[in-house]
């Protein structure tokens, strides 16, 4: 079941990537552009340089040994993502400090992949966040075997 999911995610990043690559004007030019992606993550930085191949441009926000949960994006890293063709970011309070930042992309319609949009919420446990609001546990990958 996992892995069917993990699958699913996998399948359909790659799917829009080559989607998003094959948008243009010109088939030559198309051809020499690459997709321009930024990932927050090192783990999503590797895991769209490995889909993507030859076809992406990738940037990744957060450097080995960074603590997804307090980084705070600079106002390089929001102009960095508003000029990328995709951004692809984890979800689930991972990037606790950048849920606005993600919020606002949507809006603009910048093309957003948040990869853990294929993780049953079923399996996900409730959570009181410090203001008392409910939210679901974002250690998840603590649980996968």
């Amino acid at each position: 079941m996992k892995f069917n999911r993990i699958l699913l995610v996998v399948v359909s990043l790659a799917l829009m990537l080559f989607a998003l690559a094959g948008c243009g004007k010109d088939a030559a030019q198309d051809s020499q552009k690459k997709l321009n992606v930024v990932a927050t993550t090192t783990m999503l930085t590797d895991l769209v340089k490995e889909i993507g191949g030859d076809h992406v441009s990738v940037q990744g926000l957060m450097g080995p040994g960074v603590d997804p949960h307090l980084y705070q994006a600079s106002a390089g890293d929001v102009t960095t993502m508003s000029k990328a063709d995709v951004v692809v970011y984890n979800g689930i309070h991972l990037e606790g400090k950048m849920g606005s930042i993600f919020d606002n992309l949507t809006k603009q319609n910048k093309a957003t992949i948040r990869v853990s949009d294929a993780i049953d919420p079923a399996t996900l446990l409730d959570f009181d966040e410090e203001d008392g609001v409910k939210t679901k546990d974002p250690s998840y990958l603590v649980r996968c075997s």
